[in-house]
């Protein structure tokens, strides 16, 4: 495999946002898992159906799982992105292209970590404020 052309990373207005977003986002989910781990008895839901509804219980502990799986993912997304030479990409690397295309492969990647955190905090806190309604 002929070596990819490394540059300088040169971050834009909008590069800058998605990365405090980023942070703001996972802060955000550990924050909600903290409280909700202070607040729940000894038993949470882990686990839910297709309708929502608990059908599984276990140690009020794993509602730090999630936010522990996101940070692992944040982290290794934000590893992944200073490198992204090594990515693979549809078009052939050269010094004239470089920029614009590692430019534009670094920004989806910041947008995945965000959607990441989203998605997966969201989906699992929804559930479970659902559950405590019902109980």
């Amino acid at each position: 495999m002929k070596a990819r052309h490394k540059i300088k990373k040169i971050l834009t207005q909008f590069d800058r946002i998605l990365k405090i977003g980023g942070i703001i986002l996972l802060t955000t989910v550990w924050a909600l898992a903290i409280l909700n781990y202070l607040k729940a008895t000894d038993t949470a839901p882990i686990h839910f159906n297709l309708s929502g509804q608990p059908d599984g219980y276990g140690s009020k502990t794993t509602l730090l799982f999630i936010p522990i799986i996101s940070t692992i993912i944040y982290l290794a997304f934000t590893q992944i992105n200073k490198f992204p030479y090594i990515y693979n990409y549809t078009t052939n690397i050269t010094e004239e292209n470089a920029k614009r295309q590692y430019t534009i492969a670094t920004k989806m990647v910041r947008i995945l970590k965000g959607c990441n955190c989203t998605n997966i905090s969201c989906r699992d806190f929804i559930n479970r404020l659902r559950a405590l309604k019902n109980l």
